[in-house]
């Protein structure tokens, strides 16, 4: 059957030229060529938002457009769309007159050419799994083209009838590749080594070296860490210090050994779920634990809870597949097919963590994964399996025992608790018939959960004293006892035992309270120096009334061997920074029982030179109500199982001898484990809880309390499912991410990648590959690219090699008049790219032309310099990250990548070149030109410093100014200078050589800026005068944009 082909014009529509073109009629592709009418003509009054609608009729979907009425297909004429978009009557005509925007003729006939074709209606192309197209034939570029990219290239060039640029340069293409590989510009000796190679492949060799470099690594995770919004800080309230730079440096090994980027993705988003998963694959699901999160007093748990799982799924969405999820986690995507209850399901993946909702402040937040230096690893490692041997003996219920014990022992005279280790006990209670009562201010506690036992201070009371020897600061210790909190709002003494010495330093260790109600427990060691554990707000001990209090110190010599449980619960402590102790003797001397504790009281007091185990302060807690079982003899078969788990854990406490055993060793392995602990690098992870199936529930409006149905795990219903027969957990989903099916991860990677070396992805909107996100330019070319992404294993270097060996990378970027009106923004790849570089290559390549740049790779974040205050100006009293040091030494000088970031105050230099706060995930930054920019490259130290590092330099070369002039131009920009350049430099080099004579203080004090050593050896008005020059150099265009 011969098929009619009717040749329509496309005007603006063509999906490679923007501008008219012949086409076949069963040619349109509806998202290529009518959807894009619709959107910008009808979906306005007939699109998905519900309050903007008219007439009820969506155009927007595949039921309104279609099943409507309004097509009748293959009759353009019958067809009500047609008709009115048609009419001149400005009663029927749409749009409406008033509207001031009409389709032209060319788009007018596309859409009822797509009538007369069958109307079909096709899914977003975003949506649908990616195929590989054919590579185009030959569009006369056959000797042009290196790669199959250049044949897609190739091909958009010639609907609009342009050429490629001739290549660049070879030293301006040294100097593109260099920097959007590594960030750096070329090495003198790299740059050399590629002139000076005439062989074929030359170029090509150039990029192995490149991409097979550390600052390759490097530079790819600069990228990546935007993605991940990773920061060393935890970004709200005091906005503190947080370990995780171990994850930064996991991307950065990752990248360095090109990990299959499948491998990358599952690692990140569910490592720790892996089977037998390695500590860096825990490691890597820092990913998960970027998010900003707060331990501000008044926060309300489940609103932060909320708050955690939505930015996880909101930069999944965004990192891994492009869509704007966050919007469904209101009501239904107005644009995307992605209903509010999708949202929630991919929600359940991310709520069955265990990280708290308040992070205490802390560097540690739990949960973390444990780097021991090399002098501890086989310890603790040693140590890690003793105490899950331990603790799986110690969970071994000998239920016939404990029932004989139950049922034989008079257990009335036995303490709740082995008194092994027991240095003090005193229930403060006076024994019947006693004589004497309390000291004044002091009376008998009533209303005592326990009954008569206790006691109450009265306003102005002083503490009761009992003697107590001392310990070491490497020992363990548990303090046990009931505490009635004040009726009065006052800061507290709990306990105190402490000496100050001749030399006024105090030892020893006390427990206060404050007034909101939490509770600190602080140990000193003979030269004063202390470790302190404090109870938060959110964790505060109830007012006015009596609760069960244990305090345990593991001797670790260290905040984190610091633990408290109120009422038999172990409570979260805030320990913001990491505090060590020495191993000194502590005196012997009085224990202050209330020292000051106007109208609160206390009773049983009891402290062991050991530690004791959670079963055994929650056996402490509920002392009574074992007492009250005991003395009513109640039957075993009548006890709640509840009662009987605390008779078991009573029997092992005190009757068990092989319990007793194993709770001895588990607390000396406690002493070593948190020593260790302590000296070590944490890092926070991602871990699922084990006591419940991951959930959440649909909120309406997004809001934390207004729980509607709950769902399981599942992914949104326009794309392909789990996999069959697997637990819905995050590694089901990660796995769903890069199955070959999934149509946006591929796309979304290769575009980001895309967009690191051409300036713009493929896909302008790299965040948005929905509805409303930018048609690709070149849609045949992205799903060439993800295909190829996918069975090269996911090889992100074989992509970017791909790119950058490409002829239309390799283009010289200068634009004629006909071309920026043709192609202004290079969407075409008519001319190679061109574009401003980024705050940390800027800075990065000003070091390495100054001769600062420290490579060492991975570490801790530093502190380069930055204005003064600056932290101080957002910072909350006791933030750990108020005030600013900058670091001194090579710590100043090493890559930006690894530049500290408090997320409430992003590095000032950065942040003026658009870098991100990472507050949330950032896929694309802007680019844009302010004087601000011009003063910082001309007056930051950090530039000002590299410039002096540059002239010295060309100072110590000698000869003549033009000698001086070539090298330092030659050395900032990888190309040799034209004479006209030289002419300019050098007169420069005289005017301000002429100022500095002048005012030779101007010229010392040029050169005092900057850490690095003054150049004492060298003329200071000659130095000073190549500094200024250096710094003009360094302002240029061609140094601050890639070419």
């Amino acid at each position: 059957m011969n098929r009619r082909r009717t040749i329509v014009v496309l005007g603006v529509l063509a999906w490679c030229t923007g501008v008219a073109r012949d086409v076949p009629a069963d040619d349109i592709d509806f998202n290529r060529d009518v959807r894009p009418i619709l959107s910008e003509f009808c979906f306005a009054c007939h699109g998905p938002d519900k309050q903007a609608r008219k007439g009820d009729l969506r155009l927007d979907t595949e039921a309104g457009l279609t099943r409507s009425g309004i097509l009748v297909a293959g009759q353009p004429a019958k067809s009500k769309l047609v008709q009115r978009i048609e009419s001149d009557d400005p009663e029927q005509r749409m749009p409406p007159p008033e509207h001031k925007k009409r389709p032209n003729a060319d788009q007018r006939r596309v859409l009822a050419e797509w009538v007369r074709a069958g109307a079909r209606w096709e899914r977003h192309w975003a949506f649908v799994t990616p195929e590989r197209p054919p590579v185009p034939a030959d569009a006369g570029q056959a000797a042009w083209a290196r790669t199959p990219i250049d044949f897609f290239v190739a091909r958009g060039l010639s609907h609009r009838d342009l050429q490629p640029n001739q290549a660049a340069g070879r030293p301006t293409l040294a100097r593109r590749v260099a920097l959007h590989l590594t960030g750096l510009p070329p090495s003198p000796r790299m740059l050399a080594a590629f002139l000076a190679d005439k062989r074929p492949g030359a170029y090509e060799r150039l990029v192995d070296r490149l991409l097979a470099s550390p600052a390759a690594a490097e530079h790819r995770t600069r990228f990546w860490l935007d993605a991940a919004r990773y920061g060393d800080t935890h970004g709200m309230h005091l906005d503190n210090y947080r370990e995780i730079w171990p994850y930064r440096d996991w991307v950065i090994r990752a990248f360095a050994a090109n990990m299959p980027f499948d491998q990358f993705v599952i690692e990140q988003v569910a490592g720790d779920l892996l089977p037998r998963a390695t500590l860096d694959q825990r490691v890597a699901t820092g990913f998960g634990r970027c998010n900003v999160s707060t331990a501000e007093g008044g926060l309300i748990p489940e609103e932060m809870n909320v708050r955690y799982m939505v930015d996880r799924v909101e930069t999944v969405s965004t990192v891994f597949m492009g869509l704007t999820a966050r919007c469904a986690g209101c009501h239904d995507h107005k644009y995307d097919p992605l209903k509010q209850r999708d949202f929630y399901r991919l929600a359940a993946f991310f709520n069955n963590t265990t990280q708290p909702p308040n992070d205490g402040n802390q560097k540690d937040a739990p949960p973390v994964a444990v780097l021991p230096s090399a002098e501890h690893e086989a310890e603790w490692t040693m140590l890690q399996g003793l105490r899950r041997t331990l603790l799986a003996e110690k969970g071994r219920r000998p239920d016939a025992e404990v029932r004989a014990w139950w049922e034989l022992a008079d257990r009335r005279s036995l303490e709740v608790v082995s008194s092994a280790g027991q240095m003090f006990s005193d229930p403060l209670r006076r024994p019947p018939g006693s004589k004497g009562g309390w000291p004044e201010g002091v009376r008998a506690a009533r209303a005592h959960p326990g009954g008569d036992r206790g006691v109450r201070f009265g306003d102005g009371a002083g503490g009761l004293t009992r003697q107590l020897p001392g310990l070491d600061t490497d020992q363990a210790i548990s303090i046990s006892f009931w505490l009635r909190t004040p009726e009065k709002l006052v800061s507290t003494t709990v306990l105190e035992h402490r000496h100050t010495g001749k030399d006024k330093k105090t030892s020893g260790w006390r427990i206060t309270s404050n007034p909101r109600g939490t509770l600190s427990f602080e140990l000193s060691d003979a030269r004063g120096a202390s470790v302190k554990g404090l109870l938060p707000g959110d964790q505060a001990l109830a007012p006015a009334a009596w609760q069960h209090v244990c305090v345990r110190y593991s001797g670790g010599r260290s905040n984190s061997s610091i633990s408290m449980l109120v009422d038999g619960q172990v409570r979260r402590l805030r320990n913001s920074n990491e505090q060590l102790i020495e191993a000194t003797a502590l005196h012997d001397g009085p224990l202050v029982i209330g020292g000051s504790l106007p109208t609160g009281g206390i009773s049983d007091v009891r402290i062991w030179s050991r530690w004791l185990s959670n079963d055994e302060a929650r056996l402490l807690a509920s002392e009574f109500r074992l007492r009250d079982l005991a003395a009513n003899r109640a039957a075993w078969d009548a006890l709640r199982d509840g009662d009987r788990d605390l008779v078991a854990d009573w029997h092992g406490s005190v009757a068990d001898r092989s319990q007793q055993l194993v709770s001895a060793a588990l607390g000396r392995t406690e002493t070593r484990r948190d020593y260790i602990y302590a000296r070590s690098i944490t890092t926070l992870v991602m871990q699922e809880r084990s006591d419940r199936t991951p959930r959440a529930w649909v909120l309406e409006r997004g809001e934390y309390d207004q729980r509607r149905e709950q769902v399981k795990p599942g992914v949104p219903e326009m794309f392909a499912g789990l996999e069959a027969g697997v637990p819905a957990d995050r590694l089901a989903l990660a796995r769903w991410l890069v199955d070959r099916r999934h149509p946006l991860t591929a796309r979304v990677t290769v575009n980001r990648l895309w967009q690191s070396v051409f300036g713009v992805g493929l896909v302008k909107t790299t965040e948005d590959f929905g509805v409303m996100g930018e048609r690709p330019r070149h849609p045949r070319l992205l799903d060439w690219l993800a295909v190829e992404f996918i069975e090269s294993g996911w090889d992100v270097r074989h992509v970017l090699k791909l790119m950058v060996n490409s002829a239309a990378y390799r283009q010289d970027s200068r634009v004629s008049h006909s071309k920026w009106t043709a192609d202004p923004d290079n969407r075409l790849m008519s001319r190679g790219p061109r574009h401003r570089l980024d705050a940390e290559v800027l800075r990065d390549q000003a070091l390495a032309v100054g001769g600062l740049l420290q490579r060492r790779v991975g570490g801790p974040g530093v502190r380069p310099y930055q204005p003064k205050g600056v932290w101080k100006d957002v910072a909350f009293a006791g933030s750990n990250t108020r005030e600013y040091t900058a670091d001194s030494g090579e710590a100043l000088y090493r890559r930006t990548l690894y530049t500290f970031w408090k997320r409430t105050s992003p590095p000032p230099a950065m942040a003026t070149f658009d870098a991100p706060t990472r507050e949330q995930c950032t896929v694309r930054r802007e680019r844009t030109n302010t004087p601000l920019q011009a003063l910082v490259l001309m007056n930051d130290p950090q530039y000002v410093e590299a410039a002096r590092g540059l002239a010295e330099q060309a100072v110590r070369l000698g000869g003549p100014d033009s000698k001086r002039a070539r090298w330092m131009f030659r050395r900032a920009l990888s190309r040799n200078a034209s004479d006209a350049d030289v002419e300019q430099l050098v007169a420069a080099s005289k005017v301000f050589r002429g100022q500095f004579a002048a005012d030779p203080e101007a010229a010392q004090k040029l050169l005092g800026v900057g850490a690095s050593p003054k150049p004492d050896d060298l003329d200071a008005i000659e130095c000073a005068s190549w500094t200024m020059v250096a710094n003009l150099l360094m302002n240029r265009d061609d140094f601050l944009n890639v070419e």
